[in-house]
């Protein structure tokens, strides 16, 4: 995989802290069983699974808009606001629930199918969805509804809900792929507690590099629209209204909205929804090893004892691999422990990050090539991912 440019290293990667837009709650959260009826299988299908996805040629029966006017009519009835419970323990013994942190979700589905990010509900024991809706007097409330969890996946940093609500206004989905950078859009949502917020910004780049958890997204949409606490799980419109990214993260040295958001595009969401669907879960390529972090053996005496303990000098370059599963297939293919990965698919191996990004889009069956090195021995293997479960 061509590795895409990253957010910035060194000094600059410490100054600048990647801020989650929402503290994670404590407790903890049953997953329940994903979509049930045909109804449910054939509205997810028309608007998830097909994707809608409104492509640059299909913009021309559009009217180039001199306000966001129809563009935010067209989003906000989709965007929602989210709540949490969690829970807490006297001493005594007794348990007790406290409102815990919120954040955004956008309406996938008529059915009551919601997308959100991981960490707005991780570890809740109550999850509340708030939908705006038109009063007697077409003044704008918000409804409460309780949601369940219907998957997640932390990869990603996205989340499934569901409530049982009627009259809801699905999303229309756009394209993320079409984005170019200086392109309108429109972020949406819950921004320190204001329900239904919209700001507008421009594309400011594509492709960012996104650490989440235990992996890194590869393909961030970077925006300047203003985006903060509350905002995560909202939507990333283009100026039709249309949704292209879930947004997620800001970068920041005070907390708060710089003018660096990111989103995760529609195509990524678009995916985990269809295999929660598919297999209540996302699935990944599974390589069956760990790495040690390399600013480990960047200390010479460290480097020193592994080198005499393997009785060969090792590369200056890479990583070393700190144990492998029997089972798995980097096993299969040859490899062991206190080797040194240098290259997959071509790309130079030289942090975790290149680690990270070389297999972060990989699925069970994929094939990856690697650069190895052991005992002094250079040799290129041939790997075919897994299924962990």
């Amino acid at each position: 995989m061509k590795k895409s440019e990253s957010i910035p290293s060194g000094p600059m990667r410490a100054a600048l802290v990647l801020f989650i837009c929402l503290l994670g709650t404590v407790g903890s959260m049953k997953l329940y069983s994903f979509f049930h009826t045909q109804k449910e299988i054939a509205d997810l299908e028309k608007n998830i699974l097909a994707g809608q996805v409104s492509h640059a040629n299909q913009y021309q029966n559009y009217p180039s808009p001199n306000g966001f006017e129809s563009a935010a009519e067209k989003i906000m009835p989709s965007v929602v606001s989210i709540d949490t419970l969690e829970e807490k323990e006297t001493w005594h013994g007794d348990t007790f629930q406290i409102p815990g942190g919120s954040g955004s979700g956008v309406i996938v589905s008529e059915q009551g199918y919601i997308v959100t990010n991981h960490h707005v509900i991780k570890d809740a024991t109550g999850i509340y969805v708030h939908v705006n809706r038109p009063d007697a007097k077409k003044k704008i409330i918000t409804v409460p509804y309780p949601a369940k969890v219907i998957g997640i996946d932390r990869r990603s940093d996205l989340a499934v809900l569901k409530i049982n609500a009627p009259n809801l206004t699905p999303v229309q989905m756009g394209s993320a792929k079409s984005l170019r950078i200086g392109d309108w859009v429109m972020a949406v949502g819950n921004p320190l507690g204001f329900n239904n917020t919209l700001s507008v910004g421009v594309i400011s780049n594509i492709g960012r590099n996104l650490p989440t958890e235990g992996s890194v997204l590869t393909d961030a949409i970077q925006t300047d629209a203003s985006i903060n606490q509350g905002n995560s799980g909202g939507a990333l419109a283009n100026k039709y209204g249309q949704l292209v990214g879930i947004n997620t993260a800001i970068a920041t040295k005070t907390g708060g909205s710089v003018g660096i958001g990111f989103a995760i595009p529609i195509e990524r969401v678009q995916s985990v929804i269809k295999d929660i669907y598919q297999f209540g879960r996302v699935r990944y390529g599974w390589i069956g090893m760990e790495v040690f972090d390399p600013r480990i053996f960047r200390i010479r005496l460290n480097r020193m004892k592994l080198e005499r303990f393997i009785g060969h000098q090792i590369p200056e370059k890479g990583l070393v691999i700190k144990n492998v599963e029997k089972k798995g297939p980097a096993y299969q293919a040859g490899i062991r422990a206190y080797g040194v990965i240098k290259a997959i698919n071509g790309d130079p191996v030289d942090d975790m990050l290149d680690y990270l990004i070389a297999l972060s889009e990989k699925k069970p069956g994929d094939i990856i090539e690697m650069i190895y090195w052991n005992s002094g021995i250079e040799r290129k293997l041939t790997i075919t991912l897994s299924d962990p479960l």
